[in-house]
């Protein structure tokens, strides 16, 4: 009957209809997840590569203390074997006076913090930043050294962006603060910000134009998150308070 045909024509036009909705949303969660999983690998990669990097600018700068080293003990055998109060040997004078002051470098007992931090004083020193740092790590460390990377660099570089928007030199600050509790570990970076980085909601504004802005704070929460962590950031007087928790065991 017309009736009959009436409704079957409903019918099939509805489960078409269904069939392209569900075929639009399989799409849209597919492409989410393609990109997901883009994101996902960038992010590895990324890690991996300062982590490299840091780890190769560690023994840089082991390599240079020694050279260092060596270099003021020739400037010594030399002293010793020029004349008193000569011209050369006031001149071997001045230079080991410069030799001898040796940078405060960090020694927490992990190659990679050291790196990083060392790295990033230097950074700060450039961008006429002050830059203090205080390391109390008794216990052995059980992060991966990719996911310590991952955290304590992308606070830092954080900070020290937030920095350097900031016209009068004297106000600049980075403040990196990292100790161990019970099985946690605590990597606490405060600097000086020019204005509250925060709008409704508690998110953060990226000030970044470039594609890929904001993968910084993602890179940090997913780590921490990986050793039922936390990240935990703030502002309060002026300053950016950013602390990242992991849980420190095997």
């Amino acid at each position: 009957s017309l009736f009959v045909m009436q409704i079957a024509i409903v019918v099939s036009w509805i489960f078409i209809m269904s069939c392209l909705v569900a075929i639009i949303t399989i799409i849209s969660i597919h492409s989410k997840y393609i990109k997901k999983e883009r994101e996902t690998v960038m992010i590895s990669l990324t890690n991996e590569l300062m982590e490299r990097n840091y780890q190769q600018l560690h023994k840089n700068q082991r390599l240079i203390a020694k050279q260092v080293h060596d270099f003021t003990n020739h400037l010594k055998t030399l002293k010793g074997m020029l004349d008193k109060d000569t011209e050369a040997e006031q001149y071997v004078c001045k230079l080991l006076a410069i030799t001898y002051r040796e940078s405060k470098l960090c020694h927490s007992g992990c190659d990679v913090i050291d790196a990083i931090i060392n790295c990033k004083v230097s950074e700060a020193t450039a961008g006429h930043i002050a830059f203090t740092y205080k390391v109390q790590l008794p216990e052995p460390i059980h992060v991966s050294s990719v996911d310590i990377c991952a955290v304590l660099s992308n606070q830092i570089d954080n900070a020290l962006e937030a920095c350097a928007n900031i016209p009068n030199q004297q106000e600049r600050f980075v403040q990196v603060t990292l100790w161990q509790k019970e099985t946690f570990l605590f990597f606490k970076v405060i600097n000086s910000v020019l204005v509250n980085p925060f709008i409704a909601g508690n998110t953060l504004i990226s000030k970044k134009k470039e594609s890929g802005h904001g993968l910084g704070l993602i890179n940090i929460r997913d780590t921490v998150e990986k050793y039922n962590g936390t990240l935990d950031n703030q502002f309060s007087g002026n300053q950016f308070i950013s602390i990242a928790m992991m849980q420190n065991t095997i």
